[in-house]
């Protein structure tokens, strides 16, 4: 476990939900901090009676909202220009921005929803969408509801698993993967099924 990854668990463990709400701020504008870590940690101290589940799934929507926000703003006011010259610290260059918006263009703000429940994806997908100006609404709205499944999802893990709760880093990535790959299938299903339907009305 690397020193920032500590840094964040040790306040968590302080100053509970401010720290939690800050620790994803971080992890949602790039800066290498697991989320699955974080919330796993918060769901052992709430099997620990030391914080509340409803509050800790609260803090954490908090900062997940904030930090993607914020890496929006950036995108979307930094334009071309910060990418160019600091995309690379997050892992962005220009190419993978164009790939983003062709991406956005294709399955709209779906994009969102489906990327933020993928590790490492989820922390950098807030960029590229203020980049290409996807509509902020739009934006929030996908965001928070993927942000509350994410959240309550690994939370719950975390408490079950208690002691264990590292585990939650290596189960949240699979997890993530797996609700990916079924909103695919009946994203697939769906098109199907509305392009069979304009057939028959023709």
């Amino acid at each position: 476990m690397n020193e920032l990854i500590s840094t964040s668990i040790y306040y968590i463990s302080l100053w509970g939900y401010p720290a939690l709400s800050f620790a994803l701020l971080l992890a949602n504008i790039g800066i290498p901090i697991p989320s699955e870590i974080v919330l796993g940690f918060a769901g052992f101290l709430v099997a620990g009676g030391r914080l509340t589940f409803a509050a800790v799934i609260i803090a954490g929507i908090i900062g997940e909202l904030v930090g993607a926000c914020l890496a929006y703003a950036i995108g979307y006011y930094g334009g071309l220009n910060f990418i160019e010259n600091y995309g690379r610290m997050v892992g962005l260059t220009v190419g993978k921005m164009e790939r983003s918006r062709r991406w956005f263009a294709k399955y709209g703000a779906v994009a969102i929803f489906l990327g933020r429940l993928l590790p490492v994806i989820r922390g950098v997908i807030a960029l590229p969408a203020g980049f290409i100006r996807l509509d902020f609404w739009t934006f929030f709205l996908y965001t928070g509801f993927s942000s509350a499944v994410w959240v309550v999802l690994l939370v719950y893990m975390g408490q079950l698993l208690g002691e264990n709760w590292r585990q939650v880093d290596s189960i949240g990535y699979g997890v993530g993967k797996a609700i990916v790959l079924m909103a695919l299938i009946a994203l697939l299903a769906f098109l199907y099924r509305k392009k069979r339907t304009k057939r028959y009305l023709r």
